[in-house]
């Protein structure tokens, strides 16, 4: 059977975190790639309040099931409540996914 590939999405608070975060993550070889992206700015209401953060987004590349994923990222992100969202991933290279597979 072949395995699943899945891509998922979270944010944190800066690139150095995100380095720390991500060398936790890639730890476990099913979890392939970590994409950073910085500089990203937030936007987001909280007690009728809008408030700005500079973030930083990780896309994750994995064959973790969506419990796996979620189990990892609760227990090394940083953040009290951290985002974690599932990119549908309809379309994938085949030799993306045979580098991958390994």
């Amino acid at each position: 059977m072949k395995k699943k590939f899945k891509i998922f999405y979270t944010t944190i608070g800066s690139k150095k975190e995100a380095k720390i975060f991500s060398n936790k993550l890639l730890k476990n070889p099913n979890i392939i790639c970590i994409n950073i992206f910085t500089n990203v700015l937030s936007m987001y209401c909280d007690k009728n309040n809008t408030l700005e953060e500079n973030e930083t987004v990780l896309i994750i590349k994995t064959f973790l099931s969506e419990k796996e994923i979620k189990q990892i990222v609760l227990n090394y992100h940083p953040y009290n409540i951290p985002f974690l969202s599932r990119i549908n991933c309809n379309l994938l290279s085949e030799k993306y996914y045979k580098w991958a597979i390994k």
